[in-house]
């Protein structure tokens, strides 16, 4: 019994051995400045000078500036309605997809989760040629007879938004689809086959055995798209650069913007904790809407 607990003990003290380099880093980039920053935000600072300490006032001057209530709600805005179509259209191809051949399915795999492998800056370009006014989209529009529809996507209040979710839910549904594929290869055959004798369909099966058993995978793609979706920083700076006006402009370009061009460190300090606690509270509720932490056979 000793020598069960004294090896437990060993395998316990190597274990932290080997993992206090990585606990170190990550202390020391994520857990470090998030602490600072929140310091920072009840400070009124310039980069330079002494720090002066002024309580509240930063959080108390965020409700009163429109552009940061601006930049909040399109934050928001992005968040959200990434996160849905990326997520839908990330389940709805894995289903497709699942449905094919080993060489087809490869292929389509392949092709539709490329663009997340591609950096943001170049997605975002290429949508700048697309978006343009004599771009690609106002040209097929004009082409099938339907000028009346044709915009100046990125500079319209109307369609700056949506013209963003698109790009970022072209970046994003691959990942989506392909957790979701990997999941569905997990699923036992013998529920399809099951199902089949019984008269089931693809379709209803879909709904009905294999969503219930995705929730777990659906849980985990929510919270990381709502992650990236809500910190959408470089494809909102290339395409509109938080135009027209302050239309687009997020959180991370307003931050950005008040700390290095105006110099008012501690009030962007008050926006990235307001921020942070908003992002954390929206993944709480997607997880407890969702539920699901177990595959249940």
């Amino acid at each position: 019994m000793n020598n069960r607990k004294g090896n437990l003990l060993g395998s316990t003290v190597l274990g932290f051995v080997f993992l206090a380099p990585v606990l170190f880093l990550i202390l020391f980039v994520s857990y470090v400045p998030f602490i600072w920053n929140l310091i920072l935000s009840f400070q009124e600072w310039d980069g330079f000078l002494t720090r002066n300490w002024i309580g509240f006032d930063n959080y108390i001057h965020i409700f009163a500036d429109r552009t940061a209530l601006i930049s909040f709600y399109n934050t928001t805005f992005l968040g959200i309605f990434i996160t849905l179509f990326s997520v839908v259209i990330g389940i709805m191809l894995a289903a497709l997809i699942y449905q094919l051949g080993n060489k087809e399915g490869a292929f389509y795999r392949f092709a539709l989760f490329t663009p997340s492998m591609v950096p943001t800056t170049i997605i975002a370009i290429l949508f700048t040629f697309i978006y343009s006014p004599e771009g690609v989209l106002n040209q097929a529009l004009e082409a099938i007879g339907l000028e009346h529809l044709t915009r100046v996507w990125l500079g319209e209040p109307e369609t700056v938004l949506p013209s963003i979710v698109l790009v970022d839910v072209y970046k994003n549904m691959g990942i989506t689809m392909m957790l979701c594929f990997t999941a569905m290869q997990l699923i036992p055959k013998s529920i399809f086959e099951a199902s089949r004798m019984d008269g089931i369909g693809y379709m209803r099966q879909f709904i009905l055995i294999v969503l219930p058993l995705l929730k777990p995978i659906i849980q985990l793609c929510v919270v990381l798209s709502l992650i990236t979706a809500f910190r959408t920083y470089d494809s909102v700076r290339i395409l509109t650069n938080g135009g027209p006006g302050t239309m687009s402009k997020t959180v991370s370009l307003y931050m950005v913007d008040t700390a290095f061009n105006y110099n008012e460190f501690g009030y962007a300090a008050s926006m990235g904790a307001l921020f942070t606690g908003i992002l954390l509270l929206t993944v709480l509720i997607a997880r407890r809407l969702l539920g699901g932490e177990t595959y249940e056979y």
